[in-house]
């Protein structure tokens, strides 16, 4: 996937997001002023690469000259504080 998407032009997926945003704007009613409300808790996943330096951290192997560590990131939006890392 990650090879199509690095060949694929990024405008196919932009189309995509305006065309799904659009149509779900016309599905929210217009007289609500109140925030979406979902039930129990919600919660946003993050995974981010982060680069180090593979001659100081010889244990973070990512590429041949290059060191990193994955983070995984679980934010509760009742604090906006991160749940788990």
């Amino acid at each position: 996937m990650a090879y199509a998407n690095h060949h694929r032009p990024w405008e196919i997926d932009q189309d995509l997001f305006l065309a799904l945003l659009s149509h779900l704007r016309a599905k929210l009613p217009t007289h609500a002023k109140t925030p979406l409300v979902v039930p129990g808790k919600l919660y946003s996943l993050d995974s981010t690469v982060i680069d180090l330096c593979a001659k100081v951290f010889d244990w973070a192997k990512y590429r041949t000259a290059k060191g990193a560590v994955k983070i995984h990131m679980l934010l509760n939006h009742d604090g906006l504080l991160p749940e788990y890392a």
